[in-house]
């Protein structure tokens, strides 16, 4: 595409308003003939028009395309947000980064004009709210101010929304190893998984994959890796893949290299990992790493403790010393897409490699970087992949292998519902609890005042018949972390001027007009809100036990707002009557968490006689105080 043609997009991108063909003449230096012909060229390029004109202007019509085609043609492999949402995300991103941001500048980085950039603004510090925190513009200059802290909660939660799954594809691995090495490298993979019936995500794949191709092409060149003395106490699978490797590519693989597949292939397939491969490296190697990962938690508030992350995270810096010393590193193939389109996993790793420095006194180029910001990638997409379980901490001494007894057992009879994130032999020794939310213990003289989890002691020697209890708390404590988490966002979505109680007869047309007004009142809701319950409410009941739970089918509203109608003498809704009506509008930006919404407030309400309690309340207060009672 011309670079003129490009110079008109983002001319027009960054309007308010429609500009004239004389206007964009006298910007790009050509005749307002050309304007045009360069918008009838740019129009050819897509299915639907992506430039529009009229007697006032021109106007960009499709600012999605349009951004894409000014990113190919720069060669940037950084999306362009278009929406105020991702334009929030992307601003607050970059503020918590950076000390302050030049308003004109971030205009031009997102191609917006001004008036634009304070709109988004506006919309951001709505959203940052719930963390106390808000974005400033001091002559021209902006600012997010808050707490170190809350800025600290809005990094982990920003994070964690992150699509790291997206960090890694077999495309990028092709184009820089070579798709015959990479195609024969997943036939190989592919084999073994699928012998063994290992459960391996896409993320976790792609992130083994490409570790293995830069171990087979280190080995290729004769750059065999044979510092460390390692323990060696392979797997079967690992065998076979090594084997297997070994014959396709004419390479033989040192045991310390054997043993950093080993690990690679346990962490990739979540496996245990025995104490022989825990002892691995020195105590005060070990120190090191905990004292980095400490660090992060206090900086960021992301958890990296848990042994999924520490052992191959581990094994790399291990490696990653021995090059440093050595004096060469690793080429990475996707430092460019890790740095641009993960910020916040760079932001961590570049903090990482801080720490490496000063605890070893060498300077970690970026492309070694990168390789950490993986290792942190895939560690918060395993986290996110096992959010919903509760994070278990259990306290049991090493003597006569009561730990790895209580490990097993838990492990084996509730894996569906508990993720456990450490073992320790005592209360003391863990520095920080705030992780766990159950924490199992077989000691019988541990303080367990303050504690901010639920703690059950466990009798060692009577485990079977403790099971239908272990169960009952866990399913207690389930449902006390729901009630808790709603209980933080209650108020961002309920208000009172979306609460009614209404005892008299009136039918569901009237309800559906009386409340979207009052949402369109509150900016809650677009003008085609009503046509779009009315369209769901028509698809299939929208009732569930004396329940109506309203919504349309798209995240299109502009808030994310719950009205509320409780009603003890019932509500006629088509051919059902309902006690409680809930009519939910949802953004783009609440969207991940509506099913937890919709799910919660009817697991809630099934609890015994709740529903009848409930519907009692007296207004918005005592609603939400019988509801999470």
């Amino acid at each position: 595409m011309q670079e003129k043609w490009v110079k008109l997009l983002i001319t027009l991108l960054k309007s308010d308003s429609a500009i004239t063909a004389k206007a964009l003449s006298e910007i790009l230096g050509v005749s307002t003939r050309t304007i045009r012909n360069y918008v009838h060229e740019i129009n050819r390029l897509a299915k639907d028009n992506i430039v529009k004109g009229s007697g006032i202007g021109y106007i960009v019509t499709d600012r999605s395309t349009a951004a894409k085609l000014i990113q190919t043609n720069h060669k940037d492999s950084q999306e362009i947000p278009q929406n105020g949402y991702d334009r929030y995300v992307y601003m607050v991103k970059k503020l918590l980064r950076n000390e302050s941001i030049n308003a004109f500048d971030l205009a031009d980085e997102l191609f917006t004009s001004y008036g634009t950039l304070k709109r988004t603004i506006q919309y951001a510090n709505t959203q940052l709210n719930r963390w106390d925190t808000e974005i400033k513009s001091v002559a021209d200059q902006l600012y997010l101010i808050g707490k170190e802290n809350d800025k600290r909660k809005l990094f982990s939660y920003l994070i964690y929304r992150e699509n790291t799954g997206n960090l890694i594809n077999t495309a990028h691995l092709g184009n820089f190893f070579g798709k015959e090495k990479t195609y024969k490298l997943q036939n190989i993979l592919d084999e073994v998984i699928d012998s063994y019936r290992l459960n391996v995500n896409e993320f976790a794949y792609n992130n083994l994959l490409m570790h293995l191709l830069i171990l087979v092409s280190r080995i290729s060149t004769g750059n065999n890796s044979s510092e460390g003395k390692y323990p060696l106490n392979i797997e079967n699978y690992s065998q076979q893949l090594i084997q297997k490797m070994e014959e396709v590519f004419q390479i033989t693989l040192e045991p310390n290299e054997q043993v950093e597949m080993n690990i690679l292939m346990k962490s990739s397939t979540i496996e245990e990992h025995t104490e022989q491969e825990q002892n691995t490296f020195s105590e005060k190697f070990n120190q090191k790493i905990t004292q980095i990962t400490s660090k992060v938690f206090q900086m960021y508030n992301i958890n990296l403790k848990s042994e999924f992350f520490i052992r191959p995270f581990s094994i790399h810096i291990h490696h990653l010393i021995y090059r440093m010393k050595n004096g060469h590193y690793l080429k990475n193939p996707i430092k460019a897409n890790i740095i641009d389109n993960f910020p916040l996993v760079y932001d961590i790793a570049t903090y990482i490699a801080f720490q490496i420095k000063d605890i070893w006194g060498f300077n970690i180029p970026e492309d070694e970087i990168a390789f950490i910001g993986l290792h942190i990638g895939t560690e918060i997409e395993r986290q996110k992949n096992t959010s919903e379980k509760l994070k278990a901490l259990i306290i049991a001494p090493q003597y006569l292998e009561i730990d790895k007894r209580a490990h097993s057992f838990l492990k084996d009879n509730f894996s569906k519902d508990i993720i456990i994130l450490n073992t320790m032999d005592s209360l003391n020794a863990v520095d920080n609890l705030s992780p766990y939310d159950l924490i199992f213990s077989t000691l019988t003289d541990e303080n367990v005042e303050e504690i901010p989890a639920q703690i059950l002691q466990l009798d060692i020697f009577n485990l079977e018949r403790q099971k239908g209890h272990i169960q009952t708390v866990i399913d207690r404590t389930f449902k006390q972390k729901k009630k808790q988490q709603t209980r933080e966002q209650f108020f961002s979505f309920f208000s009172n001027e979306l609460f009614w109680i209404i005892n008299d007869n009136i039918s569901k047309d009237e309800i559906l007009n009386m409340t979207s007004r009052q949402m369109r009142t509150l900016n809650a809701v677009n003008e085609d809100f009503i046509e779009q319950i009315k369209e769901r409410d028509e698809i299939g009941t929208t009732v569930f036990n004396n329940i109506a739970i309203v919504h349309p089918m798209d995240f299109s509203s502009p808030q994310t707002k719950i009205t509320t109608i409780l009603s003890e003498n019932g509500i006629k809704w088509n051919d059902s009557t309902a006690n409680i009506i809930f009519i939910i509008s949802i953004s783009e930006d609440h969207k991940d968490d509506f099913r937890n919404i919709y799910e919660n407030l009817m697991e809630f309400l099934s609890e015994k006689n709740k529903l009848e309690f409930v519907i009692k309340a007296k207004n918005l207060e005592d609603f939400y105080n019988r509801l999470l009672s």
